[in-house]
């Protein structure tokens, strides 16, 4: 989501949140744009919830970072974002376990995202 980089990011999303977050990405991609986004910090990382729903093991997170948020033009001018402001995001991530995939560290996936940022 940061980087932009849409195979890292359908390796960790199901195909709705998938499509979700990559719809600008894309976006952004045909207009030649490049991310130089830098996360500075991230912190609070919290388990808010676990639990079992229609056979699947579902977990939520919660934390909180600090980031810059720049994307630039093909002539390397700021089209979006301000190098000099730091956002402070807030993400609540729900995982969602893949129980047709063996391997626990590719079994988890993003079922859903939420953002709520401040400057």
């Amino acid at each position: 989501m940061i980087s932009g980089e849409l195979d890292i990011l359908r390796d960790w999303c199901y195909e709705a949140t998938y499509s979700q977050l990559a719809h600008s990405i894309q976006q952004a991609k045909v207009l030649r744009l490049q991310f130089h986004s830098r996360i500075l910090a991230i912190s609070n990382v919290d388990l808010a919830m676990g639990k079992m729903v229609e056979q699947r093991s579902v977990l939520i997170f919660t934390f909180q970072f600090q980031m810059v948020m720049v994307i630039k033009n093909p002539k390397g001018e700021v089209a979006e974002g301000d190098p000099d402001k730091v956002l402070h995001i807030l993400y609540l991530w729900t995982l969602c376990r893949d129980q047709e995939v063996l391997n626990p560290y590719v079994a988890w996936g993003h079922l859903n995202v939420s953002v709520s940022s401040t400057e």
